[in-house]
């Protein structure tokens, strides 16, 4: 009499076996992600052509202007040391005076800032 002949079982495709860990699961960093905001005044007008300047705990430097809508973006690695942001425009004062992010792993949004003249002697 013949002996029977071993069958491998394979794993079902449709159950993935406890130890497999799909990418779902895992979050991911993006390799870039957006600081982004605006710029108005103490009436929340818009103020165009303010430089906004980024600057990483590295020291590495980034600038932008505010567009007609008084919106900035930058594009930046993800980084758990932060950035600061500065906002500058001669003729007004800004409130905030900077904004430092500590962490950024995502997009940020809204970072605002309003401009107010100043009225120098």
């Amino acid at each position: 009499m013949a002996s029977p002949t071993p069958v491998a079982e394979t794993p079902s495709a449709a159950a993935p076996s406890p130890e497999t860990k799909t990418e779902e699961a895992l979050p991911k960093t993006p390799a870039t992600l957006t600081v982004s905001g605006a710029v108005k005044d103490a009436d929340d007008k818009a103020l165009a052509n303010v430089v906004v300047v980024l600057i990483s705990s590295q020291g590495t430097v980034l600038t932008t202007t505010s567009d007609e809508l008084g919106s900035y973006s930058f594009t930046v690695a993800p980084s758990d040391r932060g950035y600061r942001i500065i906002p500058s425009r001669d003729g007004f004062i800004f409130e905030p005076v900077d904004k430092l992010l500590s962490a950024v792993t995502g997009d940020v949004k809204d970072l605002n800032f309003v401009g107010i003249l100043s009225h120098k002697p």
